[in-house]
């Protein structure tokens, strides 16, 4: 994988010598491979150079905004998602990764809104519907959080990340026995899972614990 990379990294380099400086498609196809290798810095120097050529396409801002996203600058990454969503609000890619920096950002509420443009637009967008379901926790919107909850394990029953999370709401509420069974469907879909591992075990001693308590 990491070989093929690197040629289709050399492949565009090479395209741009031939063709010259001002080739927006070639750019953006070696910003996307640099991206694709961690090579954050140097994709957003070619993202830049496609949008001196074509600067409304929106799917190009979106990209420079992920790029930024894995650099750990997530206020500079909401605003590259903004502006692609200005030129096109029907990217529902664009208004979950946004959703994805606000909750970074802590901005729960701003989070939960982009989360469920994101599902009004992909209906079947499992991964949106349980990370509304987070920022709505952590707004203690309870009952509206496991709802989107149950609707993304509804989706996406073997996706490892849905029922981790899911199962993570339920240890924090105190509803253990709701946490093993979905810290459980987690493994059994991704057994190298560990945080699910420790998550379950933490369920279970709160289920023995809870059981201690009733016998006395």
């Amino acid at each position: 994988e990491r070989g093929r990379l690197e040629d289709a990294i050399e492949l565009c380099r090479k395209a741009l010598a031939i063709d010259g400086e001002n080739s927006p498609a070639i750019h953006e196809s070696l910003a996307d491979a640099l991206q694709f290798a961690g090579r954050f810095e140097e994709a957003i120097s070619h993202y830049r150079e496609t949008l001196r050529s074509v600067p409304n396409r929106a799917e190009t801002q979106h990209k420079w905004g992920l790029a930024l996203d894995r650099l750990g600058r997530h206020q500079f990454a909401v605003d590259h998602y903004q502006l692609a969503l200005l030129l096109d609000p029907s990217l529902a890619d664009a208004h979950y990764d946004l959703g994805n920096a606000l909750l970074k950002l802590t901005r729960h509420e701003e989070a939960a809104t982009n989360y469920q443009r994101a599902t009004q637009l992909k209906p079947d967008f499992a991964d949106a519907h349980i990370n509304r379901g987070i920022a709505l926790y952590n707004l203690g919107r309870v009952d509206e959080a496991f709802a989107c909850g149950k609707e993304a394990a509804r989706l996406a029953p073997a996706h490892a990340n849905v029922r981790f999370n899911l199962a993570m709401m339920y240890l924090d509420s105190g509803q253990a026995g709701a946490a093993v069974e979905h810290f459980e469907q987690a493994l059994k879909h991704k057994p190298d899972y560990t945080q699910a591992r420790e998550g379950l075990q933490a369920a279970r001693a709160m289920m023995r614990a809870d059981s201690e308590r009733g016998e006395d």
